[in-house]
């Protein structure tokens, strides 16, 4: 959860401000998992509730605290083919493991292994489609890294549970489509509109895609099919108390952690030249202007800057 949450303000922050949101976001998520996997014993065999949607509805509210005018439109804040290319790796792998991070704590992992499959699928084929009916015929490197894996989370709650392949199939297809028109629509308003400058585009990968894996997980229930694998009064209400208290964990969360994080800007700020670049904290290689395009000389840190 913690990870999720780094990506909706990296680039922005220090080395301290992470390490700081990453002990607070560590206690909020344990008491989040205590009172609704424990005490409320909502069912999230793959933590699509308690991972990837507290992650990254924390990882917003983060970054609604620490938002700038400064970082909006920054020139760093951008790809290269080089690093888009390495990030594809990654969602290559990623979408090959996912069944066994759903599966990996599953009573039934059989189960697990093929719905997430069926669901990570359907949702490659809807990013696919999405994008380019969005991006103007073309596709979008950005929907390809992220969207392709939201079927993944989508299957989160209840990848173990008895569900119909259509049902897992169908989760992928709307938490794919989903993923996309989040990237190509509600992105720019949280950040234009809302204050929100989600820079890995979380909310649209975990935050959404983990949403709609709460809604099947709720359902999972209601057809009688996996009562058995509840033996704690009316499951459909727990799943639904549980997505209600994550939420409101990590909205609250969030928001707390981002005003620590924000206190220390006394100990060390970035120079708004410097955001999304590795200047500040790491030594470079004596080519790295050239493979970043950095025309900029390397600015002071403001030790005392204020937002």
């Amino acid at each position: 959860a913690v990870m999720i949450s780094f990506g909706a303000v990296l680039g922005k922050v220090t080395p301290t401000q992470l390490t700081v949101m990453g002990l607070l976001e560590a206690v909020f998520f344990w008491v989040n998992f205590s009172l609704g996997g424990h005490a409320n014993h909502a069912y999230d065999v793959g933590g699509g509730m308690f991972i990837h949607t507290f992650g990254a509805y924390f990882g917003i509210a983060v970054a609604k605290v620490l938002d700038t005018q400064r970082s909006r439109n920054h020139d760093d804040n951008q790809s290269m083919v080089s690093s888009d290319i390495f990030s594809m790796a990654g969602t290559i792998i990623l979408f090959v493991f996912w069944p066994s991070f759903n599966a990996a704590i599953a009573t039934r992992g059989d189960l697990a292994v093929v719905n997430t499959f069926v669901s990570i699928g359907g949702s490659v084929v809807a990013s696919f489609a999405v994008s380019r009916i969005v991006s103007g015929n073309k596709f979008n490197i950005v929907h390809v890294q992220n969207s392709t894996l939201a079927g993944g989370v989508a299957m989160g709650v209840a990848a173990d549970l008895n569900l119909d392949p259509s049902i897992a199939l169908l989760a992928g297809l709307v938490a794919g489509a989903v993923s996309v028109l989040g990237f190509h629509y509600v992105s720019p308003v949280l950040t234009n509109k809302l204050g929100v400058q989600d820079i890995c585009g979380v909310h649209n990968l975990h935050g959404l895609p983990g949403l709609i894996g709460a809604i099947v997980g709720i359902f999972a229930f209601v057809d009688g099919k996996n009562s058995a694998s509840s033996s704690h009064g009316s499951q459909p209400g727990r799943q639904i108390l549980a997505i209600v208290s994550t939420l409101g964990f990590a909205l609250v969360g969030g928001l707390i952690t981002g005003i620590a994080m924000k206190k220390c800007d006394a100990v060390r700020s970035i120079h708004p030249a410097n955001l999304f670049n590795d200047r500040p904290f790491w030594e470079l290689p004596s080519d790295y202007h050239v493979v970043v395009n950095d025309d900029n000389e390397e600015a002071e840190d403001d030790e005392a800057k204020k937002n």
